[in-house]
């Protein structure tokens, strides 16, 4: 994960600085036109993913391939509404409401064709994706990040040497990327999994309606990604063009990047939350629920400190030129990420059940409130930085009210749940943040600074964490982890 977080803000500092500020901006903001319609992607897998947990969980080998199908015939058909809604309301949208600088709408068209040629392939392998992580082959997941990010790698290269059109070539490779990804999905599952991804064309009515109505009301509340990112990026484009789109940018990378640190440990986690619920073990259920939601937040923790007391001396290091208001975004990104990390475990809980309509009704309606609430914010001149104060503000009571909702779905009352996930949490935060700011007082600057005060963030972080953070049952099990891995474990 250090590597492919390394390889992800490198490759940013290079592609803004071939690609210049207006065009980066241009390619993110035509990227999110796809992205709207990718929030199927998300919901889709989330869908596929806790069909084939269920029936793996319950050793239905037969049906298991009979969901594999099903999923496929779904995301086909998906993916040629898709290509229809793109060709059609995105190309409008993307040539007569955005804010495209002048000369630049030729390549911004063809930066879209590509993005909506990377959507689709998404769509299309989602079922491969989901076997594997049903099967919980998390190996084969890391290796394709890697594998991924050397090959950003080697377009960053490759948009150094070459000579025409820069964002175009970018947006190319960047597909030829997704696509060898994809493939790569494909190509696993059929070699590993054959008995469970031999393709038929199902005619089982009722598993088709009954994985339609699931994954139709996940994608309905898809329509919170397109609230919380997408939906902003776009305001921010009408009302100050394409340069703030160029910071949304850099903040996103960031997202990203310090996101994977928690996104495999919890992807690892999620085949069991569903495996448990389909047995019944509700006793586990809700442990392994409350021991995934703090060991991601305490991890996020880790690196969240020192890279919001260290934003501004990162910045003069990583990029050439910087976008006006990264630093202030990516701040506040790092905080919703950070509060987010918590999130997991909760609506992968709630999606175990199978019951999920009345859920999705709730949060997207709190969600998209995200939306007017920027819309006035940028229309009565307020700094776009209040813009992400609302997303974090939002996303805080989805948070809480999450929690309230699942307590009677997994036997987990919210009492409980605030005992043993959001006080720890809370306290830890304190302490740990109290010191780290404390620290930041100290009289040295650049690299001695980054260093002293990086350190002290994670000793901070680590302590709280151990004393306040965990109780007796989980440090014990630390122990044991770590005196394994120290090959000191008693015999």
């Amino acid at each position: 994960m250090a590597f492919t977080l390394v390889v992800s803000l490198y490759t940013s500092r290079i592609v803004l600085k071939y690609l210049g500020i207006s065009d980066f901006g241009i390619f993110e903001i035509v990227g999110s036109i796809t992205a709207s319609f990718s929030f199927l992607i998300a919901s889709m897998t989330l869908a596929t993913q806790r069909y084939l947990n269920f029936t793996l969980g319950q050793n239905d080998s037969a049906k298991v391939s009979k969901v594999f199908s099903t999923a496929l015939n779904i995301h086909i058909g998906i993916s040629l509404v898709l290509l229809l809604l793109a060709e059609t309301v995105g190309l409008y949208f993307l040539n007569y409401h955005l804010n495209i600088p002048e000369g630049r709408m030729t390549a911004a068209n063809i930066v879209y064709q590509f993005s909506v040629g990377s959507t689709l392939l998404g769509i299309v392998f989602i079922p491969y994706n989901a076997l594997i992580i049903a099967h919980e082959k998390m190996s084969f997941i890391a290796g394709i990040s890697i594998v991924n990010a050397i090959l950003r790698l080697i377009i960053v290269y490759l948009l150094v040497v070459i000579d025409s059109d820069k964002l175009t070539a970018y947006a190319a490779l960047a597909f030829a990327v997704a696509m060898t990804v994809q493939a790569s999905y494909a190509f696993y599952s059929r070699r590993h999994f054959k008995e469970h991804c031999t393709y038929k064309l199902e005619r089982d009515k009722a598993l088709l309606k009954e994985m339609v109505s699931f994954s139709g009301w996940c994608t309905f509340g898809g329509v919170t990604a397109i609230c919380k990112s997408q939906g902003i990026n776009f305001i921010l484009n009408i009302f100050h063009g394409v340069t703030l789109n160029a910071a949304m940018g850099i903040a996103n990378r960031v997202a990203e990047a310090t996101n994977q640190l928690v996104a495999s440990f919890q992807t690892a986690s999620n085949p069991q939350i569903v495996k448990q619920y389909s047995c019944g073990e509700f006793d586990s259920l809700s442990t392994l629920v409350i021991r995934v939601s703090k060991f991601s937040y305490f991890l996020m923790l880790l690196v969240s400190i020192p890279l919001i007391l260290n934003t501004e001396f990162i910045f003069k290091i990583w990029l050439v030129e910087v976008p006006e208001y990264a630093p202030e975004f990516v701040k506040w990104m790092i905080l919703f990420v950070l509060t987010d990390s918590i999130a997991g475990p909760q609506w992968m809980s709630i999606l175990a059940t199978g019951k999920v309509r009345n859920y999705y009704l709730i949060e997207t309606a709190i969600t998209a409130l995200n939306i007017p609430l920027c819309i006035l914010v940028l229309y009565f001149h307020y700094s776009p930085v209040y813009v992400f104060i609302v997303r974090f503000a939002v996303n805080l009571v989805v948070l809480f009210w999450r929690a309230v909702y699942m307590q009677d779905k997994i036997q987990l009352p919210f009492k409980r749940y605030l005992k043993k996930v959001m006080a720890p949490i809370i306290a830890v935060s304190i302490s740990a943040g109290a010191i780290s700011i404390a620290a930041s007082n100290i009289p040295v600057q650049g690299v001695v600074r980054f260093f002293v005060l990086s350190a002290i963030s994670v000793l901070a972080v680590t302590a709280a964490t151990w004393i306040l953070g965990l109780d007796s049952n989980e440090r014990k099990s630390c122990k044991s982890l770590i005196l394994a891995k120290l090959g000191l474990s008693r015999q």
